[in-house]
């Protein structure tokens, strides 16, 4: 996953951004996405709602995660971008995906989001970070998490 960065200056000082691509809800085309779908180096976590997710969100924003590092998926868009994922998919894709070590992990993410459950991704690069958020979730209900490893 390549990541671009831009440069933002602040009141004080120039900070850098990265600029995270992120693996859903966005326009592309999917022919070049690699054949296995495996995102780098974020956490997800599963909520109960979208508003759940969204009170989430602003928990770790207010503890330092920066907004542009997260998202939520609401059940509605995850299934959407799959919908458009699974009709373009050619039999390569088919077949790597069905022999996929994370395929079980896919799965479980598209059964919430059938049960209406929200997806909060949020880009940590460093693992300390996912375990940093991971903490801050904890008081948050969460169904489940999974972190997919930068390295």
């Amino acid at each position: 996953m390549a990541n671009s960065f831009s440069l933002r200056l602040g009141r004080e000082h120039a900070v850098v951004v990265s600029e995270v691509e992120w693996p859903m809800g966005v326009e592309r085309d999917l022919g070049s996405l690699p054949l296995e779908f495996s995102p780098k180096g974020f956490l997800v976590a599963i909520l109960h709602s979208e508003a759940q997710a969204e009170s989430s969100m602003i928990a770790l924003r207010s503890v330092g995660f920066a907004t542009e590092d997260m998202r939520v998926y609401t059940s509605s868009q995850i299934l959407v971008d799959q919908g458009r994922y699974l009709e373009t998919r050619s039999l390569g894709r088919r077949l790597a995906g069905s022999i996929s070590d994370g395929q079980a992990d896919i799965e479980l993410y598209f059964a919430y989001a059938h049960e209406g459950r929200a997806a909060l991704w949020i880009h940590v690069p460093e693992k300390h970070d996912a375990s940093r958020a991971a903490r801050y979730l904890s008081d948050h209900q969460v169904l489940h998490f999974r972190h997919v490893r930068a390295d």
